[in-house]
C-alpha cells in the first residue's frame, strides 16, 4: 500500500510539469528516505519524503531546487521559472523552493 502511495506522489510530480521539460528522473530509496529527482533544463527539483507512507499518515518531507546557470542573470531566470512548478501529494499543491548557493565558497571563508 505504501508503494502504491509513493507511486501516486511521484506520478503527480510528473503531471505536474509538462513531460517536454523533464529530461530525467530518478527516485531511490535508502535508510528510510524516498528521494525523487526531476531534472528540467532550468534545473533539478528534488523531494525528500519517507519510505513508510501509509494512508492517513501525517508526513514531513523537504521540496528543494537548484537552478542552472553559468552567471547570476542565468540562475535568476531559471530560478523564476522553477518557482512556477508545483509538488502535488495527495491532491495538495505545494510550491517549490529555490535557492541559490554559492558553488565554490571562497577557502578563506570556510573555518574548521
Amino acid at each position: 500500500m505504501r508503494k502504491s502511495l509513493l507511486s501516486t506522489v511521484v506520478l503527480s510530480l510528473f503531471l505536474l510539469v509538462p513531460a517536454s521539460i523533464i529530461w530525467a528522473q530518478t527516485i531511490s530509496s535508502q535508510k528510510g528516505l524516498t528521494t525523487a529527482v526531476f531534472t528540467t533544463k532550468y534545473g533539478q527539483v528534488k523531494t525528500y519524503l519517507p519510505d513508510d507512507i501509509r494512508p492517513g499518515d501525517r508526513i514531513s518531507g523537504t521540496i528543494s531546487a537548484t537552478p542552472f546557470g553559468n552567471t547570476k542573470n542565468q540562475k535568476e531566470k531559471n530560478r523564476a521559472r522553477l518557482l512556477s512548478y508545483r509538488i502535488r501529494i495527495d491532491g495538495t499543491d505545494y510550491p517549490v523552493p529555490v535557492c541559490i548557493y554559492p558553488a565554490h565558497p571562497s577557502r578563506s571563508r570556510l573555518r574548521y
